[in-house]
């Protein structure tokens, strides 16, 4: 074995280390049926945004989103079609954000949209979108043409009505 070969040998299985920390990574912030970020990366993006926009004196605006009579999808057509309107929904919000904002699946059928630098008027606009977006979507299965789905959404701002991660998610949960 010469040097060369082995310390080729060392570089692969480097890298090959390397893939996996960041395959296990992407993994433990990607939600696995909507490709979104999950509750754990959304709150670490939330702490982080809060501060930054601490110091630059920037809005900061937090949706809460849930998704109306979704108990029914399930029982009416099963979870398979459960899970095919969550992924609707989770690409139909992603579409209607631009590029600092965050959209991450809260839980269940919860979504959260994090948008940094974003007024009052600015957030509204975006929500309002985002419900006729979502109510126009469709959503086939099989198919099958499903009822359209409808959400429903919570709206909170840094800092006008919350100064910290935790009183921001409750102000725009308790706003849904």
């Amino acid at each position: 074995v010469t040097l060369l070969g082995w310390l080729y040998r060392r570089r692969i299985a480097w890298l090959d280390a390397q893939r996996s920390r960041e395959t296990l990574l992407e993994l433990s912030i990607r939600d696995p049926l909507t490709g979104l970020y999950n509750r754990r990366r959304m709150q670490d993006a939330l702490r982080d945004e809060i501060e930054r926009c601490g110091r630059d004196g920037s809005p900061l605006a937090l949706l809460m989103i849930d998704v109306d009579r979704f108990k029914h999808y399930n029982d009416a057509y099963g979870h398979a079609v459960g899970d095919e309107v969550l992924r609707t929904i989770a690409r139909t919000l992603q579409a209607q954000v631009r590029g600092g904002a965050s959209v991450c699946r809260y839980g269940g059928e919860e979504f959260a949209v994090l948008l940094p630098e974003t007024d009052s008027a600015s957030a509204r606009n975006i929500a309002q979108s985002m419900l006729e977006a979502v109510r126009t979507a469709g959503t086939a299965f099989d198919g099958v043409e499903l009822p359209p789905a409808t959400i429903s959404i919570g709206m909170a701002l840094f800092p006008t009505d919350a100064t910290t991660p935790e009183t921001l998610l409750a102000a725009s949960d308790a706003a849904l």
